[in-house]
């Protein structure tokens, strides 16, 4: 395991977070819920392309098999989709169950235990299926900024309180 990573991503899929050249970096920990799932998809030119499900870790974002203030930085991009869909996008990131709502919660509060007091939360978010709305109220404390890339995702970046700060200002 990388002992001296102080980066987790709790959600890596095939890692389409990261830049290219970041999708294997020594001071990260991918973990996912998923390991060994290949999929591949054929463009209407004929091109293939193929991505890996390969975690460093087996790890349910709800509970995060790390200790407590373990990470200078998480990276928390779950699933977005709700509904039973059999398409690259599922295959490729997964989906949330019925009960997504607590799911969200149990992930936002897993992730602020493993990170150190003053470390960072990067969220991110497609409004594919679930508006904004109503994610915005799962959040554990104000986000520090946030941005939009695209027409439907939006990223968050959260800072956890390093002692005398507030909670959700």
């Amino acid at each position: 395991m990388k002992e001296a990573a102080d980066i987790l991503d709790v959600c890596c899929g095939p890692r389409m977070f990261w830049d290219r050249e970041s999708k294997d970096r020594a001071d990260t920990v991918y973990m996912d819920a998923r390991k060994g799932v290949r999929i591949e998809y054929e463009h209407a030119n004929g091109t293939v392309s193929a991505w890996e499900v390969e975690p460093d870790v087996v790890g349910d974002f709800r509970a995060i098999p790390f200790p407590d203030g373990r990470f200078a930085l998480v990276v928390f991009d779950p699933p977005h989709l709700i509904r039973a869909h059999s398409g690259i996008i599922t295959e490729k990131y997964g989906r949330l169950g019925p009960g997504w709502k607590a799911d969200l919660a149990a992930g936002f509060s897993e992730c602020f235990r493993v990170l150190r007091p003053g470390g960072f939360l990067n969220f991110k978010w497609s409004e594919s299926e679930i508006p904004l709305r109503e994610v915005t109220p799962l959040f554990p404390v104000r986000p520090m900024y946030s941005g939009k890339s695209g027409r439907t995702s939006s990223w968050f970046m959260f800072r956890k309180p390093s002692g005398g700060e507030g909670g959700r200002a």
